[in-house]
């Protein structure tokens, strides 16, 4: 597979969003909503951008290394993610609605993308 196309999935859903960019000084959306489409898909983005580092990272390690580090780390991003919503939801008043579809649109389309750059990659972790 090559490097550019794999970089066009991931930056399929930025690009759309700076197409959105526009619709706001046309005022068809409001800055609080535009406000909760960028958190949510800037946190998404973080989320995969560590998942992807880490598979990165553990990709050379051995087996029990590679398992800890992509599933231990998919476990602690989701729950520090939580967090993070529950914070931005509390504190920012964002629009609760817009905010939460556009994390459940971005984490799936990045883990889907996640589990396909693990696909594409030569998974080989040593054995102990």
């Amino acid at each position: 597979m090559k490097k550019t196309s794999y970089l066009k999935i991931i930056f399929l859903p930025s690009a759309i969003l700076l197409l959105l960019v526009p619709l706001l000084f046309l005022q068809w959306f409001d800055a609080k909503i535009l406000q909760s489409i960028f958190l949510g898909a800037a946190l998404c983005f973080v989320n995969y951008a560590v998942g992807v580092s880490l598979i990165k990272y553990s990709i050379d390690k051995n087996e029990k290394t590679f398992q800890l580090m992509v599933f231990g780390g998919m476990v602690i991003r989701l729950f520090f993610s939580l967090i993070l919503i529950f914070l931005f939801l509390n504190f920012l008043k964002l629009n609760q609605n817009y905010f939460i579809f556009t994390i459940f649109i971005c984490y799936t389309y990045y883990l889907i993308v996640e589990i396909y750059y693990l696909h594409i990659t030569d998974v080989n972790p040593k054995t102990e």
